[in-house]
């Protein structure tokens, strides 16, 4: 729907409100051939007019080289969206042929008093990933390792990061 001819993914996922969690969306891309890739994550419910029912999580996508399918872990950074507290976040990537692993990132609703008595998360905001390419992908939605989050954020922090003194 971006552009013609371009296939679409959407996957619905979960923003968990905090890192231990197996509801982390986090999706195995397998590239065959040299593609241009669209990256949106859109929080669901966020298209209200008025701005005071709005609760808008910070969200952030990121695009990570992998080298394993059995068991995708964190590697170099590819690209990444910037971090927002907006309805939705975007980038684009010229991709070449390998595997990679895309993770969606939201924080300012991390709280741990969201936990029930039995230890369980109660709420969880939702969203979806969509993934416009120019050509065909492989794409599988995967329940990725527990450390995926904090991986991913080293990942981004090393490549990305400045350092500030105060």
């Amino acid at each position: 729907k971006v552009r013609q001819g371009w296939s679409e993914v959407r996957l619905p996922g979960l923003l968990p409100p905090c890192a231990v969690s197996d509801n982390i969306l986090a999706v195995l891309l397998t590239v065959v051939e040299p593609t241009e890739l669209d990256i949106s994550l859109f929080q669901e419910g966020s298209r209200h007019t008025d701005k005071s029912q709005r609760s808008p999580v910070d969200l952030c996508v990121a695009v990570y080289r992998t080298g394993s399918v059995a068991a995708p872990q964190i590697g170099q950074l590819v690209v990444h969206s910037r971090r927002q507290l907006r309805g939705f976040v975007a980038t684009s990537a010229f991709l070449e042929p390998g595997l990679y692993l895309i993770v969606c990132l939201a924080f300012n609703h991390w709280d741990l008093n969201q936990l029930g008595n039995d230890g369980v998360v109660t709420h969880y905001p939702s969203c979806v990933l969509a993934l416009h390419s120019s050509k065909r992908l492989l794409v599988e939605h995967i329940t990725p390792s527990p450390y995926v989050l904090a991986d991913g954020l080293i990942s981004l922090t090393m490549g990305r990061g400045r350092r500030y003194e105060v």
